[in-house]
């Protein structure tokens, strides 16, 4: 939407709420003028609602370039590769852990036949 079109939108719809509300209560004449007023106001509402709206637009974030989007598949490429030279490697355990495993159960054991 086009300046001129929110500001409109905006003021007749304001001018409108206005002064039918204020028709109710009042004679046209003051309803027209405070409709006059609101109109105005509405005018202005329209602008900054304007200004907002053409802020957050451009600051949106850019649509990403080929070359960003290369860099960011070679990156996730090099990630899985290491997965899976991690997945590929066995676990095993360490000698000393098991020796010492092998001892204190060897120790329990003699001490439960005394």
């Amino acid at each position: 939407m086009t300046k001129m079109n929110v500001v409109l939108c905006f003021s007749i719809t304001c001018f409108s709420v206005v002064f039918i509300a204020s028709l109710t209560s009042n004679l046209w004449p003051t309803s027209l003028f405070r409709g006059i007023i609101g109109l105005v106001v509405g005018a202005g509402l329209g602008l900054i609602f304007h200004a907002i709206w053409k802020f957050v637009v451009s600051t949106r974030p850019e649509k990403v370039t080929l070359e960003e989007e290369d860099s960011t598949d070679r990156y996730i490429d090099d990630i899985i590769k290491m997965e899976q030279e991690f997945s590929r490697t066995p676990i095993t355990e360490e000698p000393e852990a098991t020796a010492a495993e092998e001892e204190t159960s060897y120790d329990v054991q003699n001490s439960e036949q005394q």
